[in-house]
């Protein structure tokens, strides 16, 4: 008996198993699908890859702030892996989820959430464009423009480049913040270009606008000239993609003429031997490639070697701040005892170097102009640190003409504008007014005549009227500097000029 009962209890207990094991196989399993959210020209697209197990999708959505989601879609068939969300409002954040489905499971995709936004509208190419009145000249450069798009938080630009042969992809150059009506100004490359713009929200873009018609635009250069031995050497900064560079010169304030066409981007330097001492030119240079030019650089202007007959002139007597003397006095304080100057006159009849001194260093240096005539000035500069380094001597020699009426060092008419460089003096010394351009600080001693302004923080003069007035310079140093600083604060120099009608 007792056997029976245990052979129906072990029978009882692998049929129970067995039973078991028949309903987990006969249960079917399904894997969530791993979605994703993109904006596209006609709404939100949502897709996923294939699930195992899937045989149908539920597509859900929520609007942000909502409390619960809705289904928007049915999808019968298991091959159908995305779906487009064409109701969804431009601005709106929306989150959504897909759930895959069998006859016995179904799994729920992680939440994604996404913006809609449309790519930017009437995306325009505007060129750049300098206005003139009769009080100022205004200059707008390039830039893209485009529709405001709802919900947008900035805007990426995007740029296509022909390299020759093709168009290159577009690629990312740089980002905005959104504003009433979308702009981004440009950088001219030189290049044949395309643009393309997005609408951005957090982590939500939109596609790509319609491109922009190719354009090519060439940026502007800076113009430096300076004066070497007879002449002028002009140089500029290549232009990017240019061809060739149109040159053009005025001279005294005349016409501009077209001085010469240099071909290849990086003949970016031109010597001017054509010049007439004591005139002043004016030059300014053009890019070109195709038929496309460039704005006009800025305007540089300066005098070939002022006098037909020496380096520099002075007046009769002693002059008290000439240019050249103020300079040499800040020179040879500044350089201390490491360096030693001396100065000589050709001819003491006609010209004296006076030089104060404080027992130890140099205090002021002050040409005299003793009578009319010429005379020879020559500067030598010994520099010595000590044991264990050789000295080093520079000798600069000055034809200085002393004569008996007004030297004006600089000489130009009603409405012209001047900087320093533009001045009456050795080139060397228009080599140290470069470098101490944006130190320097200027005023006028009738601003009725010469008006003292500033451009870049650069200062330069504007003739008004006609008739003389002198520009004293001076160091613009900071109260706050001191210690060496204070002889720069010394600098004093004064510039007669002449306006003429």
């Amino acid at each position: 008996m007792k056997r029976i009962i245990s052979i129906t209890i072990t029978t009882i207990i692998i049929l129970t198993l067995l039973s078991a094991g028949s309903a987990v196989s006969a249960k079917v399993s399904v894997a969530a699908p791993s979605i994703k959210v993109a904006n596209t020209k006609k709404g939100v697209r949502i897709s996923w890859k294939k699930p195992k197990g899937a045989k149908r999708y539920i597509v859900y959505r929520k609007a942000s702030g909502a409390k619960k989601y809705s289904v928007i879609k049915k999808i019968s068939k298991a091959k159908t892996v995305a779906f487009t969300d064409k109701k969804a409002k431009t601005g709106k954040k929306y989150i959504y989820a897909v759930k895959s489905v069998n006859s016995k499971a179904s799994a729920l995709s992680a939440k994604k959430s996404i913006v809609r936004l449309t790519a930017p509208k009437s995306v325009k190419y505007i060129k750049a464009k300098t206005t003139k009145t009769s009080s100022y000249t205004a200059y707008e450069p390039s830039k893209l423009k485009w529709s405001k798009v709802t919900g947008a938080k900035k805007y990426n630009i995007y740029r296509s480049e022909f390299n020759g042969k093709k168009w290159g992809a577009y690629k990312k150059i740089d980002s905005v913040k959104a504003n009433s009506s979308g702009e981004w100004y440009y950088m001219r490359s030189g290049k044949y270009t395309k643009f393309k713009v997005s609408a951005v929200s957090g982590k939500s873009e939109s596609v790509l606008s319609a491109a922009t018609p190719k354009y090519l635009e060439l940026d502007s250069t800076s113009v430096r000239v300076k004066r070497f031995d007879d002449g002028l050497v002009i140089d500029w900064d290549f232009i990017g993609g240019a061809q060739k560079y149109l040159l053009y010169r005025s001279e005294n304030e005349g016409g501009f003429k077209l001085l010469k066409t240099l071909k290849g981007e990086d003949n970016i330097i031109y010597s001017d031997e054509a010049v007439k001492k004591g005139n002043y030119y004016s030059y300014y240079v053009i890019g070109v490639k195709d038929k496309v030019k460039s704005e006009k650089s800025d305007v540089d202007v300066r005098s070939s070697a002022y006098y037909d007959d020496c380096d520099y002139a002075i007046e009769l007597g002693e002059n008290e701040n000439d240019f050249l003397s103020s300079v040499y006095s800040l020179l040879d304080n500044l350089q201390g005892s490491y360096n030693k100057i001396t100065y000589k006159s050709s001819d003491t009849n006609v010209l004296k170097v006076n030089v104060t001194t404080d027992g130890k260093n140099t205090k002021t240096v002050k040409l005299e102009g003793v009578s009319a005539g010429y005379a020879t000035l020559t500067v030598k500069s010994t520099m010595d640190f000590g044991d264990g380094f050789d000295a080093e001597t520079t000798t600069t020699k000055y034809k200085i003409r002393v004569q008996d009426s007004p030297v004006y060092m600089v000489k130009m008419k009603v409405g012209s504008k001047r900087s320093l460089t533009s001045m009456a003096v050795p080139s060397d010394m228009n080599e140290l007014i470069e470098l101490s351009d944006n130190s320097l600080k200027m005023t006028s001693s009738d601003e009725s005549v010469v008006k003292v302004k500033t451009k870049d923080q650069i200062p330069y003069f504007q003739g008004l009227s006609a008739g003389e007035a002198t520009i004293t310079v001076k160091m613009d140093i900071p109260d706050s500097f001191s210690g060496e600083f204070d002889l720069l604060k010394d600098f004093s120099a004064d510039i007669k000029v002449l306006v003429e009608a």
